[in-house]
C-alpha cells in the first residue's frame, strides 16, 4: 500500500514538472516612451534569438502590430486592454514573465486580423484553442503546434509578419494570402512571390491607408514588421532640364 502511495506521488510530481511553464528571466524592456525608436528597434531585432517570448513581450508586439504604437505603458495596462479587445479572456491572470502559450498568441492575432474561421470558432469565438488550428491552416503557426506550447522568438516575429501582411492584403483589396512569408519566417528557403508594381504606384511596401511597413533595418539590413505614419505628399518629380556637356 505505501508502495503504490509513493509510486503515485512519484508519477505526479513528474507529471506536474513536465507542465511547468517557461519562466523568462531576462525580459526585454517594453517600458521605454512611445517616440523612442532606437529602443523599439532594439526590442524587434532581440526577439528572433529569444528561446521563449514572455506575455509581456508578446503583448507589446500586439498592441505595436494593431496601433504602431503602445502608449499603455505597463503590463497591467496592456492586460487590461488586451481584455477589453477580447484578445485575452477575461479569466487571464498571468504573470508579465511567464512564456507566452501559442493559443494566447494565436487569439489575439485571430482577432486583430478579425478571422472569421471554421464552423466550431464561429460558434464558440475565437478560443485559444480553435484560433490555434486555424492559423496553423492559413500556415502562420507552424504544423503540428498545440495551444499551450510556448513560442520562440523567431515563429513570434513569422506570425506578427505574416499578420501585418494579411491586414495589408485585406485593405489593399488584394488576395488574401493563405502561406505569407515574412523576414522572420522559418521557412527562410522559401522567397515570398514578387509582384511587379504599377507605373503609378508610390514606393515603398503596400500600406494601410498612410501607414508604410517603414524601410526600417537593423544593423545588418534585416527589415522589421514595424508600420509608422509616412507623409500623403507625392515625392517631387524628377527634374527634366535638358544637361549640356562642356564644349570641347
Amino acid at each position: 500500500m505505501i508502495r503504490s502511495i509513493t509510486l503515485a506521488s512519484l508519477l505526479l510530481s513528474v507529471t506536474l514538472c513536465g507542465c511547468a511553464r517557461t519562466v523568462v528571466s531576462d525580459p526585454l524592456i517594453t517600458t521605454y516612451p512611445v517616440d523612442d525608436s532606437s529602443s523599439e528597434l532594439a526590442y524587434w531585432h532581440s526577439l528572433p534569438s529569444r528561446s521563449a517570448v514572455s506575455n509581456d513581450e508578446g503583448l507589446h508586439g500586439l498592441i505595436l502590430l494593431s496601433d504602431t504604437e503602445d502608449t499603455t505603458g505597463s503590463y497591467e495596462a496592456r492586460v487590461a486592454l488586451a481584455k477589453q479587445r477580447r484578445w485575452l479572456g477575461e479569466g487571464f491572470e498571468e504573470e508579465a514573465n511567464l512564456a507566452m502559450q501559442r493559443g494566447t498568441l494565436a487569439r489575439a492575432v485571430a482577432v486583430i486580423c478579425n478571422v472569421k474561421g471554421g464552423v466550431m470558432m464561429q460558434l464558440v469565438g475565437p478560443t485559444p484553442r480553435y484560433a490555434t488550428r486555424e492559423l496553423v491552416a492559413m500556415g502562420m503557426i507552424p504544423e503540428g503546434s498545440s495551444e499551450n506550447q510556448s513560442i520562440t522568438g523567431l515563429e513570434y516575429m513569422s506570425v506578427i509578419t505574416q499578420a501585418q501582411d494579411y491586414l495589408n492584403s485585406r485593405t489593399q483589396g488584394a488576395p488574401t494570402p493563405t502561406n505569407p512569408v515574412g523576414p522572420y519566417s522559418t521557412t527562410p528557403n522559401d522567397p515570398a512571390p514578387q509582384t511587379a508594381p504599377s507605373p503609378n504606384a508610390p514606393t515603398g511596401r503596400p500600406d494601410r491607408g498612410n501607414l508604410e511597413p517603414a524601410p526600417r533595418t537593423d544593423p545588418a539590413g534585416t527589415a522589421l514588421p514595424l508600420m509608422r505614419p509616412v507623409p500623403s505628399t507625392p515625392p517631387n518629380p524628377p527634374s527634366t532640364k535638358p544637361t549640356t556637356s562642356p564644349s570641347p
